[in-house]
């Protein structure tokens, strides 16, 4: 048995991190489905055999002067697809954080580049 501790978001997500050992066994990689059931007494399970073919999670989100925690959350979240957007141009500063933000999460970068958006 190994214990594991409670992390929470500030977007009031809770989050588990599974075994790497365990995750690795069981052929799950980032952006795997896994099922998660309640059972009767409470007792939550995870099932690795859920094949259903993924879509793609995306999240829109408008530039703040907390861009770099929005990005973060939304990975944090699992979503596939980050989508910077603004009303007009988007700034070079916003543009570098959501650049070195990236950067940061290993992601593979900036994959889609616009005038008025861009992808991560």
């Amino acid at each position: 048995m190994e214990l594991r501790k409670i992390q929470k978001t500030g977007g009031g997500t809770y989050l588990v991190f599974l075994p790497k050992d365990w995750a690795e066994k069981k052929g799950l990689d980032k952006g795997s489905l896994v099922e998660i059931s309640e059972r009767v007494n409470g007792r939550l399970t995870i099932d690795p055999q859920y094949n259903l073919e993924k879509v793609p999670q995306v999240a829109t989100i408008k530039p703040t002067s907390y861009l770099n925690r929005e990005i973060i959350g939304m990975y944090l979240l699992g979503n596939d697809i980050i989508r910077v957007e603004a009303k007009e141009r988007i700034s070079l500063n916003e543009f570098m954080i959501t650049v070195l933000t990236s950067l940061t999460l290993a992601c593979q970068g900036l994959l889609k580049s616009r005038l008025s958006h861009f992808q991560l």
